[in-house]
């Protein structure tokens, strides 16, 4: 990220995924202790309590991708100093504290991505290289193209999935019982896990994490359309809560396959530049 007036949230999640396993090595003491920028002073942190609070207060994913960013730094610090003081048995609860708070660092960023590309769906779009992402985006389901079996579009993929279950009960009792969520096997990830991920990849431990969390949100969706459509009203809320618990692990796992295969061709993906 050049500046804090504009923000490439691809990039940024990017860096915070570079810097959330630089942190992980410190504290299993595979790396020297390395200095801590605070919340509010590094690349994200600056652009969060500039631009992002200015444009996005309104929002509910910028006070809580501010809460969730200063409890990481302060985690972060914390591991750093144990470290330094050989205090390496006393890592442990601050290191799941890291990774838990990395995990909604990424959603809570895929959430204000997800908003401005919403707010900029204008009639001009046709204009717009991101048109079809964007179509693609608000129109879905995503079903996978020929041409697309070998290639995953990250970008897509995570914004469609934290749409899908954030409106998931909303929709579906909109839509009527005739609605139904593509499969697991059909859908564009879905497609690449099988013909692609799995196969050339199968030793990034995150695929086959992303295969199993991606099969149980659509069980979960499925069940808790089914519960929509039957009004048994507590198994849909209970559905639903998990279905976008194993999104949010989507998005995460995304992040991180989006970070270790950057220079594969076998995925592609979009910058959000957002102001």
């Amino acid at each position: 990220m050049s500046s804090n007036t504009r923000l490439d949230i691809s990039i940024a999640r990017t860096i915070h995924i570079n810097w959330e396993t630089e942190l992980e090595a410190v504290a299993l003491g595979l790396q020297e202790p390395i200095d801590i920028q605070s919340h509010e002073t590094c690349e994200l942190g600056r652009w969060i309590h500039g631009n992002g609070m200015r444009l996005y207060r309104d929002l509910d994913a910028i006070h809580l991708l501010i809460d969730a960013h200063r409890r990481f730094h302060e985690a972060a610090q914390r591991i750093v100093l144990l470290r330094r003081q050989k205090r390496d048995g006393e890592i442990a609860v601050d290191l799941e504290r890291v990774r838990t708070l990395s995990r909604e660092i990424i959603f809570r960023l895929t959430e204000i991505e997800l908003d401005t590309l919403g707010q900029q769906q204008q009639p001009s779009l046709s204009a717009n290289p991101l048109r079809n992402f964007v179509q693609t985006l608000l129109n879905g389901p995503y079903h996978a193209l020929p041409e697309d079996r070998n290639i995953l579009n990250v970008s897509q993929a995570r914004l469609v999935h934290l749409r899908w279950a954030r409106n998931l009960k909303k929709a579906f009792r909109n839509f009527g019982r005739s609605v139904d969520l593509e499969s697991s096997d059909r859908c564009a990830m879905g497609v690449w896990l099988k013909t692609t991920g799995l196969t050339h990849h199968h030793n990034l431990t995150e695929i086959g994490l992303l295969d199993d969390a991606h099969q149980s949100f659509h069980f979960m969706a499925e069940r808790a359309i089914r519960a929509f459509h039957g009004k048994w009203e507590q198994h849909a809320d209970q559905s639903y809560s998990e279905a976008l618990d194993l999104s949010r692990k989507v998005i995460y796992l995304l992040s991180v396959i989006e970070f270790k295969l950057l220079d594969s061709k076998v995925i592609a993906r979009e910058s959000t530049l957002i102001d």
